[in-house]
């Protein structure tokens, strides 16, 4: 289910095929795209009642050196932010408490951000992590926004907390994601998220 590219090494250890073996990855061993559905839907109320569309999630998934600049929140091993698929999303915290803690640093204590060269910024969201998942491997997943992405050649830079976005030499870490692997991301996507779903919502828009 996913689009990869890797490196040479990390396809033999692990067994991969060459067929995703790229030499211009740069800052990881590893990444894996993929549109997940969700259980969930979209509600349109507005325009009667039962009117929805299908819920879906870009994931991004990266196999880092455990030696890169990553800002991790804490000494913790692995976690899972999405315990349940979509029932948190819709409480909303009415304590000053209950928004501190919603806003607590999951995995990262800074910003994953990814950087296309045409299409700009993107938000990048942990969903689950594990230090240290072989040796040498650090796994990292995020939860891209299924808008627009770039087929570009695309960076994923990370950056201590409180800088700024436009600001370049507050990046830490970066991965360099090729051309070839952002068209194959930016295809699956098109085929997964953006036709079905825009499909219906304009249907859905037009009734």
């Amino acid at each position: 289910i996913n689009v990869w590219v890797y490196t040479k090494e990390f396809a033999e250890r692990f067994g991969m095929p060459e067929k995703w073996v790229s030499g211009e990855l740069e800052g990881a061993h590893g990444a894996a795209f993929r549109v997940e559905t969700s259980s969930s839907r979209l509600m349109f109320s507005h325009k009667r009642e039962g009117v929805s569309k299908p819920v879906r999630r870009c994931v991004l998934d990266l196999f880092l050196p455990t030696d890169a600049d990553i800002p991790w929140a804490n000494e913790k091993v692995a976690d899972i932010w999405w315990y349940t698929p979509d029932a948190p999303t819709y409480l909303m915290p009415q304590r000053e408490k209950d928004e501190q803690w919603q806003r607590r640093p999951v995995g990262l204590s800074g910003r994953a951000l990814v950087r296309y060269e045409e299409a700009g910024f993107g938000g990048l969201i942990v969903r689950k992590f594990r230090k240290k998942l072989y040796p040498g491997v650090d796994y990292l997943s995020l939860s891209m926004t299924c808008t627009t992405p770039g087929d570009g050649v695309s960076n994923i830079e990370f950056r201590p907390e409180g800088t700024s976005r436009r600001n370049a030499d507050a990046v830490i870490h970066k991965v360099r994601l090729p051309e070839s692997f952002m068209q194959k991301l930016y295809a699956e996507w098109k085929a997964k998220s953006r036709n079905p779903s825009q499909g219906e919502y304009e249907e859905i828009l037009g009734k």
